[in-house]
């Protein structure tokens, strides 16, 4: 009967945990809509500063997405901080890659930064795989390589089965597609996990960065970079970024002049 009775309270304290636990979740996400709501009329009003804090809060808030992260772009811009608008456009186009409206607004504001840094061109193919790549979110091609690896083994075992040869042989040919198309959708998540995992891709945020030889201010000035230029973090000592910008120029510079997109 001890026992019994100690079960039922035992559900009874879990339940009643439950309970809190939702009741606090539906309390932030009814704070996340009103300040949604506030930082919305207040960018209506013209008060750029007002909405670009509040959707600040709503992301501290954990509550984050790509229209949270397009909206506070958008009121950046307004503010002229074209650093960190482009920051935050490129935040919501790495939530939302197959965005058009992000990926206009981002094109815009770039073409406002100081720097018109050339890429080396790249390889058709490696343009192409990064296009296909971001046809999808990473936990989109997770789903799609689940899917397809569950199609996999579902042709293994019709393969297996004494079927006629002429189908046999069509599920091999179908079935080595479906291993392909799983080996492409799993590299794809692969990528996007491995960025989100460790981040290398930051815009400077500074008015000006020199970027230097060695990661100390004795180093030699190679070059400069402004505002909104995108680059590659390498590795990072003692408050200095190694970075890569697009055209393959290479250096370090101060941490506190760039911020990390992811």
């Amino acid at each position: 009967m001890k026992h019994f009775t100690y079960s039922i309270l035992v559900v009874f304290i879990l339940s009643i945990g439950s309970t809190n636990m939702v009741a606090a979740q539906d309390n932030a996400r009814t704070s996340a809509t009103t300040l949604w709501d506030e930082a919305n009329a207040a960018y209506v009003a013209n008060d750029y500063a007002s909405a670009s804090a509040i959707y600040d809060s709503i992301e501290q808030s954990g509550m984050v997405s790509a229209k949270l992260y397009y909206n506070k772009a958008g009121a950046l811009f307004k503010m002229g901080e074209i650093g960190e608008s482009i920051l935050y456009y490129s935040k919501a186009q790495r939530l939302a890659p197959s965005d058009a409206d992000v990926a206009h607004n981002l094109a815009i504001v770039s073409s406002y930064t100081r720097n018109k840094i050339e890429p080396i061109p790249d390889f058709f193919l490696k343009r192409w795989m990064r296009s296909l790549g971001s046809i999808m979110s990473g936990d989109g091609w997770a789903w799609l390589s689940l899917i397809l690896f569950a199609g996999v083994l579902a042709g293994t075992l019709l393969y297996l089965l004494p079927l006629g040869h002429h189908i046999r042989k069509t599920g091999l040919y179908g079935l080595s597609a479906l291993v392909l198309l799983t080996i492409f959708a799993f590299s794809f998540a692969r990528r996007d996990w491995k960025e989100t995992a460790s981040p290398s891709g930051g815009i400077v945020t500074s008015p000006s960065a020199a970027v230097k030889s060695s990661p100390d201010n004795s180093g030699k000035d190679l070059f400069l970079l402004y505002e909104g230029d995108r680059v590659q973090v390498l590795d990072a000592m003692n408050g200095w970024n190694e970075i890569t910008v697009v055209n393959g120029n290479r250096g370090w510079i101060r941490s506190g002049a760039v911020s990390m997109i992811d």
